[in-house]
């Protein structure tokens, strides 16, 4: 009776070893196609961009000279203490 054929265990790892680096490629094809992906625009544009930030002006700055004008609006006007002892 002629014996069945088996997988010899160098093949079996051979697979084995081919499955891991095949599955670490789509891994690392996957992560770069995300970050490629993530980083848009170009030079330029972050140029145009950065000019346009330093042209606007601070608008923390204007609420706290609001803030401020609001908070102290001069002398107060003085109150009368009474009429003075004689």
């Amino acid at each position: 009776m002629p014996s069945e054929p088996t997988p010899s265990r160098v093949l079996a790892w051979t697979n084995a070893r081919w499955s891991r680096r095949a599955l670490g490629g789509l891994i690392a094809t996957g992560l770069g196609a995300t970050l490629t992906s993530c980083s848009t625009g170009s030079r330029g544009e972050a140029e145009r961009a950065r000019e346009q930030d330093a042209e606007r002006t601070s608008v923390v700055e204007s609420m706290q000279q609001t803030v401020t004008a609001g908070l102290v609006k001069g002398t107060p006007p003085a109150t009368p203490t009474g009429e003075p002892d004689e």
